[in-house]
């Protein structure tokens, strides 16, 4: 089975890779060089979060702004290893991916 876009980008950015952005206006996910992270474009393409970032050698991925066809894709396809943390309303404007891991 070939990998979905997604697992593919989630992997390259895991090994280090310049990873291009995909997807439609409304749901892109664009790799910020300045900060390393990936973004994804969410609120009907208005607005930005964090959508992936390393820490200590474990990709964070934000389960929130994930679809369940995501979710369910990254569980059965990403080999790198991964956790899923939630940062939403309130927390997206003081903290980042790394503060809400459990």
């Amino acid at each position: 089975m070939e990998k979905s876009k997604l697992v593919t980008a989630l992997t390259g950015f895991s090994e280090g890779k310049q990873i291009k952005h995909f997807g439609s206006q409304k749901n892109e996910i664009r790799h910020e060089k300045v900060w390393e992270k990936l973004v994804r474009v969410w609120n009907d393409g208005r607005g930005l979060i964090s959508f992936a970032t390393m820490d200590k050698g474990t990709l964070l991925i934000n389960e929130p702004f994930c679809s369940k066809k995501e979710i369910a894709d990254i569980k059965a396809n990403l080999k790198a290893p991964y956790e899923f943390v939630s940062l939403c309303y309130p927390d997206y404007y003081t903290k980042g991916l790394q503060q809400m891991r459990k």
